[in-house]
Order: structure tokens, then C-alpha cells, then sequence
């Protein structure tokens, strides 16, 4: 009788079970059922509230209250990871003289180079109309080819607003090979 049971099984077609309803899954499983819907609706509420006008406000807050906690230590005793961080939510806040500081004590710690913080340092001195964050684009792209486009993207939007189209294409292509 058993063999006659597997031949048969393997006789059907393949697919998923019915889905279990909620009544069932209660009755299965009372208090894992709660649980799982009370872990869903606290996700629901994190992506209803990071999406939400008053989630712009939650995420300004929440950026402020890391920067303090950054802020409150001295520039050496935070790792790299929290340099890095603190420049990046110093930019976040259009903090950019506090942020260039930032990165120019994490870009002289043993370690490098610091690609992410060359992008970042380059973007606020192009932000300046200061066509020395084109070096640091080039930096960039040369040490984490994962970035090439997205500097050559940036630097040409600003050679086209400052020197012409010409220029701006020139000098992503010339980025585009010289990091391939």
C-alpha cells in the first residue's frame, strides 16, 4: 500500500500548497501568528513613517542626534567608519566647512585611499564652483572603478554649466577610459 501511495504522489503535478488563512494559522499557531503580525505591522510603521511628510522631520532628527553623537569625540579617537559618516552627514546638512575638515583628517589616516571620501570632498568643492573636486572626481574613479560613472556623470554636469558642452564631454570620456 505504501508504494502504491508514492507512485501516486509522484504522478501529480508539482505545486505550492493552498495558502494558510489567517483563522488557520491562528488555530495552528496562536501566539507565533500575533507575534508575526505584530513584527509586520512594527515594519509597516517604520516604512509608513520613513515615507510620510513627518518622516522627513523623524530622519532630520534622527541625523542630528547621530552628528551630536559623533561630534561630542575628538577627530582621532572615531574609526574610519565614523569619520567617514560624520563628513557625510556634516555634507547632509549643508555643513560644508565642517565636512571638508572632516575628510581632510580622515584622508590623511594610514589605511587609504578613501575613494568615498574623495567623491564626497570633490562634490563640495564643485558645490563651491571650485574646479579642484574635478582632481578629486579623477581620484575617485581611479581607486574604486565602481564610481567612474557616476563622477564622470557629475563633473561633466559641471564643466557643461561652467566651460561648455565640449569640455564637459572631453573630460568624462577622458575619465570614463581612464578608469576602464
Amino acid at each position: 500500500m505504501g508504494s502504491q501511495y508514492y507512485r501516486g504522489m509522484l504522478n501529480m503535478p508539482a505545486g505550492l500548497p493552498a495558502p494558510m488563512t489567517y483563522r488557520m494559522a491562528r488555530r495552528v499557531c496562536p501566539i507565533g501568528c500575533r507575534v508575526a503580525m505584530a513584527a509586520f505591522s512594527d515594519t509597516l510603521a517604520d516604512a509608513v513613517r520613513f515615507a510620510s511628510p513627518a518622516g522627513a522631520e523623524w530622519r532630520q532628527r534622527t541625523t542630528r542626534m547621530r552628528l551630536a553623537a559623533l561630534e561630542c569625540q575628538a577627530l582621532h579617537a572615531l574609526t574610519l567608519a565614523e569619520l567617514q559618516e560624520l563628513a557625510e552627514l556634516e555634507a547632509q546638512l549643508q555643513r560644508g566647512a565642517q565636512a571638508k575638515e572632516v575628510l581632510l583628517h580622515l584622508k590623511a589616516q594610514p589605511g587609504g585611499p578613501f575613494p568615498h571620501a574623495e567623491l564626497l570632498h570633490g562634490r563640495l568643492l564643485l558645490a563651491e564652483d571650485d574646479d579642484r573636486g574635478l582632481f578629486l572626481f579623477e581620484m575617485a574613479a581611479t581607486h574604486d572603478a565602481a564610481l567612474a560613472h557616476v563622477t564622470a556623470e557629475e563633473g561633466a554636469q559641471f564643466l557643461r554649466r561652467t566651460r561648455g558642452k565640449r569640455a564637459a564631454e572631453l573630460w568624462a570620456e577622458s575619465l570614463r577610459s581612464h578608469a576602464d
